[in-house]
């Protein structure tokens, strides 16, 4: 289960969370912490961190230690990452955006899952071998705007999907009539990048099409918390997402940890359906954690096309 302590004013990581032995998720975003408590590593079953927006001047080595899958450290004041960060096995996405990084350890090169590493807006002027490729268009990217999670911007729609994605496909006939599903997915422009604007049009048309009901005016925040994109998921194919953390007339907005565990849902059950690992994006390109609305949609978009595209 999941805990949220986020935007609060802790000093440091309470004793109570740090007995919680089941936890799966933690966010402490946005407190006063300067230092961590060596009984998280007592948190043998954390799969997600969230310590963005502090005063922590280092990383101690038994965080190292932990099962993470994501680790969000930006907005801090880290001046290095310690060597034992290679302990994490499985981490899949690590952010240490807008700290005083003035050098990466080699040991990043050994994380044999990482995806996806945010090093936005640090003094960093070399990269480690066999790390430029990989991060390079990353740490001279222009800076967005900080969140709960910074990620890299949204690259180009070209370099994410294949040629034949429903926002590329130019159609070979006018359309005057009703959208169909066949019509919907084959826009009549030739391929080029598509501005934000289309994208969403053409995307809030194909998932109307096939929910068969109309979205919300916002639909990135409408995508954001995940119920809709779990409810698609079990349309194709029923209880592949076998609980939906859903908004209630008390509680109106989710969560940011239960929205994040919807958002995995969905991406596991377009796993089992068959979505190949390349065609997935990454929860924080759902979950609008850039903190600037509307920049994950392309992603959001790929993945969509994949799920519906399968054989």
């Amino acid at each position: 289960f999941p805990l949220d302590l986020s935007r609060n004013r802790f000093p440091e990581v309470p004793e109570a969370a740090c007995q919680l032995v089941s936890l799966e998720g933690l966010s402490l975003y946005h407190n006063c912490l300067r230092c961590l408590n060596p009984a998280l590593g007592n948190l043998t079953a954390l799969t997600y961190l969230n310590l963005s927006r502090n005063q922590l001047s280092s990383l101690p080595p038994y965080i190292c230690q932990l099962p993470l899958r994501v680790l969000i450290v930006s907005n801090n004041k880290l001046g290095a990452l310690p060597p034992d960060i290679s302990a994490l096995g499985s981490l899949r996405q690590l952010d240490v955006s807008s700290n005083e990084l003035q050098s990466l350890p080699t040991e990043l090169c050994s994380l044999p899952t990482l995806r996806d590493l945010n090093v936005r807006r640090n003094q960093l002027s070399t990269l480690p071998d066999g790390e430029e490729k990989t991060l390079a268009s990353t740490s001279q990217e222009p800076p967005l705007p900080s969140g709960p999670a910074t990620a890299p911007a949204p690259r180009p729609l070209s370099s994410i999907q294949r040629p034949n994605s429903f926002l590329f496909r130019s159609s070979s006939q006018s359309s005057s009539g009703p959208s169909s599903p066949d019509t919907v997915s084959r826009p009549r422009r030739s391929p080029q990048l598509l501005d934000e604007k289309e994208v969403m049009a053409q995307l809030r048309q194909v998932l109307e099409c096939q929910l068969q009901r109309p979205l919300p005016d916002d639909l990135a925040e409408a995508l954001a918390n995940g119920v809709i994109l779990c409810q698609l998921a079990n349309q194709l194919r029923p209880r592949c997402v076998p609980f939906i953390h859903v908004p209630s007339p008390a509680v109106p907005k989710l969560s940011a940890l239960k929205s994040r565990k919807n958002v995995e849902s969905f991406l596991e059950a377009c796993r089992k359906m068959g979505v190949p690992e390349e065609s997935l994006c990454q929860p924080h390109h759902i979950l609008e954690e850039e903190g600037a609305p509307g920049k994950g949609l392309p992603y959001v978009a790929a993945v969509i096309h994949a799920l519906l595209e399968r054989p």
